[in-house]
């Protein structure tokens, strides 16, 4: 009986250390899974090439290497004549992984830094668009009206008023 009791006790012991070996092996693959997804080493001979690399990446839906690519960019190059148009398409990227957060935040800081980007209207429109996905109905009321108020005659508007009539 006490052998058997000791066999018990050692398998239960073998049992616990696979099981945290085996915990222990996931979590290590688990970042080695995500770097695999990020570009090794972002290679570009212009800053126009590494922007069409980013797009060409968001329009094929590989939205992790289109963000490096977009914030690769923009950190390199952020007085380019492109510069707002990669915030503005990393702001898109978040947002179609309706990562709305990262995409106020990204959206915002155009709206900040490219203060008379044409791409502000739009941005300001895609905020509202976040808040409304992540139901803060007060901000995106109040970006719909900004955009209406601001660029009245851009097509953003035109959706803006669209939205806000859904509203009422």
């Amino acid at each position: 009986n006490n052998a058997v009791a000791e066999k018990n006790s050692s398998i239960s012991v073998l049992n616990n250390k696979i099981k945290s070996l085996e915990l222990a092996l996931k979590q290590a693959e688990q970042p080695a899974a995500r770097k695999k997804s990020l570009p090794s080493k972002i290679k570009y001979s212009s800053p126009e090439t590494l922007y069409k690399k980013a797009r060409n990446l968001l329009m094929e839906e590989q939205y992790t290497e289109a963000a490096a690519y977009f914030s690769t960019f923009i950190n390199y190059h952020p007085n380019h004549e492109l510069a707002d148009n990669a915030v503005y398409w990393l702001g898109e990227v978040y947002y179609s992984q309706a990562n709305y957060q990262q995409a106020v935040f990204v959206f915002k800081s155009l709206v900040k830094k490219y203060p008379k980007s044409l791409k502000v209207p739009d941005a300001l429109l895609k905020t509202a668009f976040s808040y409304m996905s992540i139901d803060d109905t007060n901000r995106a009321h109040h970006y719909l009206k900004t955009v209406i108020k601001r660029y009245p005659f851009s097509p953003a508007a035109e959706l803006a008023q669209k939205r806000i009539e859904e509203f009422n």
